[in-house]
């Protein structure tokens, strides 16, 4: 009783606040991502966004691709278990009510954006400087994954849905090295959006 008592008594972030913290991870994490990859890896901006300019047409195609395909698996695992925690905090966090279509695409721009140059930028390449290519990505990956709470043993999230994210996050490491990271922005991006989209619909319809 008193678990499910705190968890109710979650109030929504006001939209304003929500912009701004999408402003901060845009600008934040992407600023981060672009100062530091000079001081972890030999490879350059210059050199990553070359590569993506090259392979635009396919880069987005891919990245779409995969986004769209990644949520809608999320989307089966998520609504085949019983709802956890983490994700009745997350969806009385958001003011899922108020958010329009245009608001859910900036934070999911901000979200591919910002956290993609961080974290498939320095932190990506940098380990590959001391670890093996597969090594890197999968430790990138859990390192992503776990720093948005879905690995904390805490929480009762099923376990298959752990273990997806990871995945996924493996592969937008690995589109960032064989193909771009433009790829994997829009990947991340787009993934963001369907998810968010079909948070705020149930939302609505609950």
């Amino acid at each position: 009783m008193r678990k499910s008592k705190a968890i109710s008594t979650i109030q929504p972030l006001p939209i304003r606040q929500l912009l701004f913290l999408g402003l901060i991870t845009l600008l934040g994490m992407g600023g981060l991502g672009l100062v530091l990859l000079p001081y972890t890896s030999e490879i350059t901006w210059q050199i990553l966004f070359e590569k993506s300019s090259n392979h635009m047409y396919s880069s987005l195609a891919i990245g779409g691709g995969t986004g769209i395909g990644a949520s809608l698996v999320s989307l089966f695992i998520s609504r085949s278990f019983p709802t956890s925690d983490l994700e009745r905090k997350l969806r009385q966090r958001l003011p899922l009510h108020a958010m329009s279509s245009l608001t859910i695409a900036f934070l999911s721009l901000c979200a591919g954006i910002g956290e993609e140059l961080l974290f498939r930028g320095p932190l990506l390449f940098g380990l590959f400087e001391y670890v093996s290519l597969p090594m890197g990505i999968l430790i990138n990956a859990i390192f992503f994954v776990g720093l948005h709470g879905y690995l904390n043993p805490k929480q009762d999230l099923p376990w298959i849905l752990r273990l997806w994210l990871i995945t996924f996050s493996s592969v937008l490491g690995l589109i960032t090295i064989r193909l771009s990271i433009v790829s994997a922005i829009v990947a991340h991006a787009i993934y963001d959006l369907v998810l968010l989209h079909a948070m705020r619909r149930d939302s609505l319809s609950a």
